[in-house]
């Protein structure tokens, strides 16, 4: 379930709906790039003469981020961006690290979550999983601004993961611990994405030069990596809930 991006021709700017719909990760992320909008009536209220409001300060930061990176500009870009001041901009976000908590927050709200029709439980983390890369992926910083910055959005992905595990058969201790470990490897595999393939290899070893030789030679990608790890998270949850299973079966 996520909030959709709603849109008036006349209006360049971006905003939300409250309505809710799901929309599948990459679609919605096109969308979001693409979209004008139109200002909601309760904002309407509160702007100032000159425009600005939360939705118009949110929409600009988007359009900064988009270019960028999230870590790509400054409050002073920001407000040259909105032809006003800084101090006008921070009357509505207290700072910047607030202002990363919204945009990422609003970000989320494009990631797929998978419910019972999409599949068994091992199908549905993974969709989950390639949803959340797909959808931030292209917004650069957005791994190491995770580390950073705690969005209300980055809860409900350890929640959605929870509860998909415990409706699994999982414990309480272990879905929480498993999906705490998936969402940790999805941000850092973000922020190693998002580094750059040049400032990794920056200070590499001859012993690390030959192993990516041979990474190189296998034809080993990206995203080969990324789903290899996600098969071994997925291997070993299902060890884990693998002797449960075979209790449950034998006290029937």
């Amino acid at each position: 379930m996520s909030r959709i991006a709603v849109f008036d021709e006349d209006s360049p700017r971006i905003c939300w709906s409250r309505e809710v719909r799901r929309l599948g990760g990459r679609y919605a992320l096109a969308n979001m790039f693409a979209m004008p909008a139109r200002r909601s009536a309760k904002n309407a209220k509160v702007a100032r003469a000159d425009g600005l409001n939360r939705d118009a300060i949110l929409s600009a930061a988007l359009d900064l981020a988009r270019r960028t990176g999230l870590d790509g500009f400054s409050m002073r870009d920001l407000a040259a961006e909105l032809g006003t001041t800084q101090m006008a901009a921070y009357h509505y976000v207290k700072s910047r690290d607030e202002l990363l908590t919204l945009l990422v927050d609003e970000i989320l709200c494009f990631v797929r979550y998978p419910g019972p029709e999409d599949g068994t439980w091992d199908e549905r983390v993974r969709i989950f999983v390639e949803s959340c890369l797909d959808v931030l992926t292209p917004w650069r910083d957005s791994g190491s601004v995770l580390m950073r910055v705690r969005p209300p959005r980055a809860f409900d992905v350890v929640v959605s993961l929870v509860q998909v595990l415990r409706e699994a058969g999982f414990t309480d201790r272990d879905a929480i611990l498993g999906a705490r470990m998936v969402r940790v490897w999805a941000w850092g595999e973000l922020s190693v994405r998002q580094q750059g393939e040049h400032r990794l290899l920056a200070n590499i070893t001859p012993r690390a030069e030959e192993m990516l030789d041979t990474a190189r030679r296998e034809g080993i990608g990206e995203s080969d990596i990324a789903a290899f790890t996600i098969d071994v998270m997925i291997d070993g949850l299902r060890a884990r809930l693998q002797p449960r299973e075979r209790d449950s079966s034998e006290s029937v």
